[in-house]
Order: structure tokens, then C-alpha cells, then sequence
């Protein structure tokens, strides 16, 4: 579905007969967008996108955060601000691509800035020259199957083309090689909140409303002690002065990013915190005393449902935390009733 997974195959016949693609991640820094696909792929992609734009439509009217990094100009497509379209705009969704897409317009501006005639020959036929050892043809970067006019899989980019080619590289692969896509995951959540929903909104504010409070877990601020301790809930054996959730408060607070979402997945089932932090979770986060004998020979468990997390009273911070890593990274697939 998105824009920087493996290659589909260039023939339509062959994308038709091949098996379903195994099932795997895709982790993206400039977010997901969606990728140009084979005509034989059409329907397939089609109910794909549909169904995303249902789940983001859900996600938003249920107030909930999805682990689903969209690209900006993804979200500017569905707050109806689709403005991008330029070759610098490659790098809200790839940044290689743009990187290379600078160094094709740099090369066609230096072939048009060369003087006409001879004292400019040597500039052009260097800058043919390079040109050539690029090895471009008028296909989209990625996509062998996609030309970007008859015939471009055997046409070469020359000098003189540098520019219009990065910019027909930018026009297909940011519009018009995805809008289908983009209509659909615009059908799919108008299906759930009505057409033009999503237009009160900026595109970083549904990004934000998506993704949760950022990345890693949540925004920086929302794992400072004072936020946290701030929205906890001690119940059953355990109040704000306890020292275990006092110790919890800090070790929570020291969780690199990775920890982060482990321990968010361990408890709540999410590894994003909703926009607010924890302050906003629902049900909130509540700490209760775990009675077991000799307490720091046993882990800590949870009610993911009710984001209940049961804590043995620990003797000290550090079998606290060793216990809650060992937890969140070795048992969070585990279920247990207890």
C-alpha cells in the first residue's frame, strides 16, 4: 500500500499472478503515503484505502490515538489543503528521493545557465555528459512499470529535460499516481463522520489527533515525573506517598523511546498515548498493590481493559525497574487471569 516498500512487479500480467505479498512492517521517518500500483492491483488497493479511511473515520469519532504515522501531505489531502505537488515537496515523504531529485534540477539548471555557442559547449557537454551517466529514463523512481510519458521506459533524461523530469517525478508520485488512493481513504472516512469532515482541521492537527502526542511513545513533556505523577491513580494498598509509585513515577520518567512504547503496549494496549498524555487516558492509569510473598521475586502484571497495573511492593528502585523492563519486554504477549 505505501510508498517505499519492495518493488511491485513491472508487468500488470505478472502483479496479477503473483501470491499474496507476505505480511510485513514498514517504518517510514517521513510517514506513510501511498504508493503508485500496477492497473491489475486497482480494486485490490482500492478496498485497502476504502477500509483505512474507515478505521481513521472510528479512530477519530471513538477520540482514540492509532499507531499510524501518516505523511503530511496525506493529511493535507484529507483536510482538503493538498497543496503539494513541487519536486522539494518529495520530502515530506522521501527524503533520499528529494536529495536526488536536487541534484537532477541543480544539473538542469547549470545545462540552461551555460552560454549559447561555443563558449558554452564545454559546460553543456559536461553536464550531458553527467546526465548520461545517471542512466534516467522517464519512469517514476522506484515504479519501472510507471512512465511518465509514452514510451519513457526507453527514452533517456537528457540535460535539457533535468528539470521537467524532476518535476514530473514530483507531480506523479505526490498526485497523480496515488490520487485514486487518496479519494478512497477520503471515501472510507466520510462513510463514518460525513464529507469534509476532516476540513475544519490543519494537516499537522490530524497527524497530532492520529498519531497520538508524538512519537516514541507520546511527546517528551507527557513522561516528565511531575505529568505523570500528576495522573496516576493509586488504589488498593497503594497512595501517592508510596514509595514503589514514587519509584514508579521516576523509572517511568527514564524509559527511553522503545521502553516507552513497550510499557504504553503492556498496559494499555496501545503504544501511543492519546493526545493530552497520560492525563487523558480513558480509563485512566491506576497503580494497585500486587500482595504476593517476597515481592521482588515477582514481576508486575496488568488489566490491560480497565489500564490497571499491579505492582508487588518492591524493596527499591532498581528491582523495580529490572522487574518492569523484564515485564514489558518479555511478557506483553503473555494473558493471564490474575
Amino acid at each position: 500500500m505505501w510508498h517505499g516498500d519492495a518493488a511491485l512487479p513491472a508487468a500488470a500480467a505478472v502483479a496479477e499472478a503473483q501470491p499474496a505479498e507476505q505480511a510485513r512492517y514498514l517504518h517510514r521517518a517521513e510517514g506513510l503515503y501511498p504508493r503508485p500500483v500496477p492497473p491489475a492491483r486497482a480494486a485490490e488497493m482500492a478496498s485497502r484505502f476504502r477500509s483505512l479511511g474507515r478505521l481513521i473515520g472510528k479512530a477519530l469519532k471513538d477520540g482514540r490515538a492509532l499507531d499510524l504515522p501518516l505523511a503530511l501531505p496525506l493529511c493535507a489531502w484529507l483536510t482538503g489543503r493538498a497543496t503539494f505537488s513541487a519536486a522539494a515537496d518529495v520530502a515530506l515523504i522521501d527524503a533520499s528521493l528529494s536529495r536526488s531529485l536536487a541534484v537532477i534540477v541543480d544539473l538542469g539548471a547549470r545545462f540552461a545557465a551555460a552560454p549559447r555557442g561555443a563558449a558554452g559547449a564545454s559546460a553543456r557537454a559536461a553536464a550531458e555528459a553527467e546526465a548520461e551517466a545517471l542512466c534516467l529514463n522517464w519512469t517514476l523512481p522506484g515504479y519501472p512499470w510507471y512512465e511518465l510519458r509514452p514510451g519513457g521506459a526507453a527514452a533517456a533524461v537528457a540535460a535539457g529535460d533535468a528539470a521537467a523530469y524532476a518535476a514530473a517525478v514530483a507531480e506523479h508520485l505526490l498526485v497523480r499516481g496515488v490520487a485514486a488512493q487518496l479519494r478512497d481513504v477520503e471515501r472510507g472516512v466520510a462513510e463514518v463522520l460525513g464529507a469534509g469532515a476532516l476540513r475544519v482541521f490543519a494537516p499537522r492537527e490530524l497527524q497530532a489527533m492520529l498519531g497520538g502526542g508524538g512519537g516514541g511513545g507520546g511527546a517528551a513533556e507527557h513522561w516528565r515525573t511531575g505529568a505523570i505523577a500528576g495522573a496516576v491513580v493509586c488504589r488498593h494498598g497503594y497512595t501517592a506517598e508510596s514509595s514503589q509509585v514514587a519509584a514508579l513515577v521516576e523509572v517511568l520518567s527514564e524509559l527511553d523511546a522503545a521502553q516507552r512504547r513497550a510499557f504504553l503496549s503492556f498496559v494499555t494496549g496501545s503504544p501511543r498515548l492519546p493526545l493530552g498524555g497520560f492525563a487523558a487516558l480513558q480509563p485512566r492509569l491506576t497503580v494497585v498493590r500486587k500482595d504476593t510473598p517476597r515481592p521482588d521475586e515477582h514481576l508486575p502484571s496488568c488489566s490491560t481493559c480497565q489500564v490497571y497495573l499491579k505492582l508487588p511492593a518492591y524493596t527499591c528502585k532498581a528491582v523495580l525497574r529490572a522487574k518492569l523492563l523484564q515485564a514489558i519486554n518479555e511478557g506483553r504477549e503473555h494473558f493471564a487471569l490474575d
